[in-house]
């Protein structure tokens, strides 16, 4: 038998699962073959059954084999390297992948997978530095992986590195951008249109459209016998997590003879006392340990479930595939994820009046459904009844105690700033904040030092049980808020313990969480609007001692009646929104997400970022974005959404509000200051004085020196101004707008020059054959464009034409001549076929 006979017999067994016959088999064959030239391929197999059969001391010797007789065959590398991640812990593992990502030969295809691979592997185990050192390279060799652009981005911001988009070769700030996570995006920008269509970007890259679909199931359900609504929650959290320590109660708390709820537990099987107490509050309790994304489905359909609450979102062990499979006719987003899914089947978003007001609601996919508060919480849960002391804490004492436990992924540079200039005016202070990592640590004391706080004002507490981390609260004075991700637990843990925490709410979801909970513990004067008033309310209330301790006694006193802790009022509301949700199932009438144009709202989301943005007010975002989509428009008609692009608001947002200073720079001023916050009422009468002219552009100096034929001087200036060419193509679009096609072609020319974009190239050849009657450049320039334009994505070709073929034919129309009409033959052909399909 030879070794392609050996692995078609031994085939059908790994199809049944059998794979101890499967080991037997390759071991005898191997025996009886000591000289095969080809062993290392049995060898590989084995050891990967080996594995199956949980034997990594098998499988390490078979795969050490494999690679001794042929050193050049390279997926041993990748197992062995887990193997001894296994067996002897990471460093072992990075060696063996380090040498597989030294020992590969020329460039191709399959080498390059096994180096990608193995550098993700390599980030995957090292140390955080380290692994973003090994993902950038990954990215280098192949910048298409989404997956490591995430992790990347990720492990810069852990790490407090800023700015956090920080582009490198092959990589550019649009690519990057594009690359977010859609939790680490709100982490980073206060942008509500961007985080909305970056969720709906991640969703169609990462989700994509499961099969099957219920919908015939969900007919049934309209037809059945009246009884009570059946809700199902589907979490991988129910645990000693965050948002097992925040639904606890609930359970026990929802009227049986109202609604009929399930569980559907998933993600880490853990097994400890919060779960089992939440497991014994549940009517029906269901394990997905084991299923996959169609066998989970099945089960929520066998149940009937009229309601799936997603209680995780884009979170680590989500299983947004299987939602995608409309195992329930109303799904409904909440507290997993503090944001907008963007997706196509999430028909709910549960929040409160605050977090999202009627203002903001068209910055989000699903139906707005509100609570009195959006965050439950468990009045139960368990607090040390040892309460610490400062000195066992290692804080001084006499001195005024700002505290943050937020993770320190939250911590970003205005958050950073904010804090500094805080203690700057509050020199008997320190800041107690909670460590998470070494590289994070060393760097925001650096900082710190670079504003001259000493580093001993800086104090970081090391992590503990719950029960032990609660009791430590009261030791802060005043907890301080990151931005633009507030606290959401640890903003209720602290009000729980009486702590107050001082907020600044921004117009994104995760921005004004914590303003929510501070708002229904019964203490608004603490959210703050501006960066200037957070920074002036934690001076005062480090200076003013009577005046925090009467906010910590407002907190103790009313504890037990304030909205916040109102649990069972909350379980009510949410039993009435259930109701609500099911009678509009059973009408017909559940709302639908409008999608349309959220590709052009992350175009101009990237545009419009400045290492994160702080608009402070919906006014001015909607302007910012009116802006942007106003001259799209211009060049390609834009279809109508539920957004901003409607009659209706861009009436209502007229676009009149000033956008000085949009946003904040990412970067740490080095003279301490805080941008000021942006005015948007307009000035008094008395203090208006006519504004200069504006000086012309570079661009309308560009048409200028083109209208007089100054056509060198015109390239000087484009060559010297044109500067980061990612929205140029736009500009060339621009110019053929308004008819001037020797200004577009001078710009893309440049550009292309400089190695940008192939399109910019195919255009300005293209448009040169026009304008200096070159019929080699020409016939080069547009079949090219066509020859591009033809191998895309459909969706790239019509937005291609919208933005580049439509300008450019409108603009050469007028022309006459012969280059002209065969410019316009070529692109016209290519038009029809794209819109034809």
């Amino acid at each position: 038998m030879n070794l392609v006979e050996l692995i078609a017999q031994a085939e059908p067994l790994l199809q049944t699962g059998q794979q101890e016959p499967v080991a037997a088999l390759y071991r005898a064959w191997l025996a009886d073959h000591p000289a095969e030239p080809q062993s290392h391929f049995a060898l590989y197999n084995l050891g990967v059954v080996l594995l199956n059969l949980n034997d990594p001391l098998g499988a390490r010797q078979v795969f050490e084999e494999a690679i001794r007789l042929q050193p050049d065959f390279f997926p041993p590398y990748i197992n062995l390297g887990n193997v001894l991640e296994r067996l002897e812990g990471p460093a072992a593992a990075s060696g063996c992948w380090r040498a597989l990502t030294e020992r590969l030969p020329g460039v191709t295809g399959e080498n390059i997978g096994y180096k990608t691979s193995a550098l993700k592997q390599i980030a995957r185990v090292l140390g955080m530095d380290q692994a973003e050192e090994a993902l950038r390279l990954s990215l280098e060799i192949d910048p298409h992986q989404h997956e490591a652009i995430e992790h990347w981005i990720n492990w810069r911001q852990v790490q407090c590195i800023w700015p956090v988009i920080a582009p490198f070769e092959r990589c550019d700030r649009t690519h990057l951008m594009k690359g977010f996570a859609p939790l680490s995006l709100g982490v980073y920008t206060d942008d509500p249109l961007f985080q909305l269509a970056n969720a709906a970007m991640f969703h169609r890259s990462e989700i994509g459209q499961p099969r099957p679909v219920y919908h015939d199931a969900h007919a049934a359900l309209r037809v059945m016998p009246p009884r009570r609504p059946r809700v199902g929650y589907l979490s991988s959290d129910l645990r000693v997590h965050a948002i097992g320590y925040l639904m606890a109660e609930i359970f026990a708390l929802h009227d049986r003879d109202q609604v009929e709820i399930f569980v559907y537990a998933m993600g880490i099987q853990a097994d400890d006392p919060l779960k089992r107490r939440i497991q014994g509050a549940v009517e029906h309790w269901r394990d997905l340990y084991g299923f996959n994304d169609a066998q989970a489905a099945e089960q929520i359909v066998a149940d009937g479930i009229e309601i799936l609450i997603d209680v995780n979102g884009y979170t680590h062990s989500a299983r947004t595939k299987m939602l995608a499979m409309r195992p329930a006719p109303v799904i409904v987003n909440w507290l997993g994820y503090p944001g907008t899914m963007g997706s196509p089947y999430h028909n709910y978003i549960i929040s409160d009046d605050f977090i999202i007001p009627e203002e903001l609601e068209f910055c989000y996919s699903e139906k707005v459904a509100r609570l009195p508060c959006y965050q439950p919480n468990d009045r139960q849960r368990v607090v040390d009844g040892h309460r610490p002391s400062r000195a066992e804490a290692g804080l001084p004492e006499g001195v005024m105690v700002y505290g943050c436990f937020n993770g320190v992924k939250k911590i970003t540079a205005v958050t950073w700033e904010l804090w500094m200039r805080v203690l700057e005016r509050v020199p008997a202070s320190v800041l107690w904040l909670l460590f998470e990592n070494e590289p994070a640590r060393e760097r925001l004391l650096a900082l710190a030092e670079k504003r001259g706080i000493s580093r001993e004002r800086i104090l970081f507490a090391p992590r503990k049980p719950n029960h032990e981390h609660m009791a430590r609260y009261p030791l802060v004075d005043l907890m301080l808020d990151s931005t633009p991700y507030g606290a959401h637990t640890t903003a209720s843990d602290a009000l729980w313990m009486g702590v107050p925490i001082l907020t600044m709410a921004g117009i994104s979801f995760p921005a004004r969480v914590c303003g929510s909970l501070v708002r229904a513990a019964g203490l608004p004067e603490l959210v703050c609007a501006t960066p200037d008033a957070f920074v002036a309310r934690a001076v005062e209330l480090g200076t003013n001692r009577p005046l925090l301790d009467s906010f910590r006694a407002r907190l103790v006193a009313g504890r037990e009646s304030c909205a916040l802790f109102d649990t069972p009022r909350l379980v009510k509301q949410l039993e009435g929104l259930f109701f609500d949700m099911r009678a509009a199932f059973l009408e017909e009438r559940l709302p639908r997400p409008d999608l349309t144009n959220l590709e052009i709202y992350q175009e101009i989301g990237i545009e419009l970022d400045a290492n994160g943005v702080w608009f402070g007010s919906v006014e001015r975002m909607a302007a910012a974005y009116l802006d942007k989509l106003t001259a799209r428009d211009r060049l390609a008609l834009i279809p109508e959404d539920e957004r901003l692009w409607s009659p209706e608001t861009r009436a209502r947002f007229s676009g009149d509000v000033s956008l000085t200073n949009p946003g904040w720079s990412g970067e740490l001023p080095p003279t301490g200051e805080l941008l000021p916050p942006p005015v948007v009422a307009p000035a008094p009468l008395s203090a208006v004085v006519p504004a200069p002219p504006p000086e012309p552009s570079w661009f309308d100096l560009a048409l200028a020196l083109d209208a007089s034929d100054d056509l060198d001087g015109m390239i000087a200036l484009v060559n010297r101004e044109a500067g980061d060419p990612g929205g140029w193509l736009l500009v060339v679009a621009q110019a053929l707008a308004v008819g001037r096609v020797r200004v577009a072609y001078v710009i893309g020319m440049l550009l292309a020059n400089a190695g940008h974009a192939h399109v910019v190239l195919s255009v300005a050849l293209g448009l040169g054959g026009v304008v200096f009657h070159n019929p080699e450049e020409l016939e080069r320039g547009s079949r090219d464009l066509v020859s591009l334009l033809l191998a895309m994505p459909v969706e790239q070709q019509r937005y291609l034409v919208a933005q580049v073929i439509d300008p450019v034919l409108a603009a050469v129309s007028g022309l006459g001549g012969e280059p002209a009409g065969r410019l316009l033959a070529i692109l016209g052909e290519a038009r029809a076929r794209v819109m034809m399909g």
